[in-house]
């Protein structure tokens, strides 16, 4: 299952049909992304997709604590508001690629490959 964290419906919607063939789970921000993890654990998750411009608690925020809990998650931070040097702070802060909306086929390749090794590790 793919978890998806972001607060604009409109994207949620999209990413639902881009992710047809998985499993996802929404969260609208990061308490409630954590809330999810930690109910239902994080080996139920191949794969987080992070906004990085979320309310309350920011996504950089976010996955400096995914790290932190949950560090076998692979992150990848999302957004349509930074530009490209801000996606690249996200992988220094852990996680696993940086992607800009909105949706490519760049993702497609780049989703499906970090959620496959997390499946097969």
């Amino acid at each position: 299952m793919i978890l998806v964290v972001d607060d604009d419906p409109d994207f949620l919607l999209l990413t639902e049909q881009f992710l047809r063939t998985e499993e996802v789970m929404f969260a609208s921000d990061s308490k409630h992304a954590l809330s999810l993890l930690s109910s239902l654990g994080d080996e139920e998750f191949s794969l987080a997709l992070v906004d990085l411009n979320l309310p309350g608690d920011s996504g950089f925020d976010l996955i400096s604590k995914l790290k932190k809990s949950f560090p076998r998650l692979p992150v990848i931070a999302i957004s349509g508001y930074y530009r490209n040097e801000v996606l690249d702070i996200a992988t220094h802060m852990g996680a696993v690629a940086a992607l800009a909306k909105p949706i490519t086929r760049e993702w497609n390749t780049v989703v499906r490959q970090h959620a496959a090794r997390r499946r097969f590790a």
